[in-house]
């Protein structure tokens, strides 16, 4: 379904530049589902190698790892709270996905607005 709402768009957009007169690349990650139609006369894709988006994106490293940090710092501790609440040790760092979406949360807001500034 996701590759038919990204070929739907493309297709929208490359009617739009043909309208204006306009040719684009767009340069994109090589996920699975952004699969361009062979049939585009104003867009020429081109997708990005695998594992490149810290060498085209590197602002995002530094705010990706401090996420990072944040979240297993949050994950670990969770993992202690069941240990001390006498969770098996083989099940102490067993989690949902509700849980994990509350840490990344928690995670995200423990990141410091200067930091992010910093990145750019």
């Amino acid at each position: 379904m996701t590759t038919t709402l990204y070929q739907e768009w493309i297709h929208d957009w490359d009617k739009k530049l043909q309208q204006q007169g306009c040719h684009v690349l767009l340069l994109q990650d090589n996920f699975s589902a952004h699969s361009p139609p062979d049939d585009l006369t104003n867009i020429h894709v081109e997708n990005f190698a695998p594992n490149l988006t810290s060498h085209v994106q590197p602002n995002d490293a530094g705010i990706i790892h401090c996420f990072k940090v944040h979240y297993h710092g949050k994950f670990i501790s969770h993992a202690i709270d069941r240990y001390d609440n006498d969770v098996p040790p083989a099940l102490i760092y067993d989690i949902n996905q509700l849980e994990a979406m509350c840490l990344a949360d928690v995670a995200w807001q423990s990141i410091d607005t200067t930091m992010i500034r910093n990145c750019w």
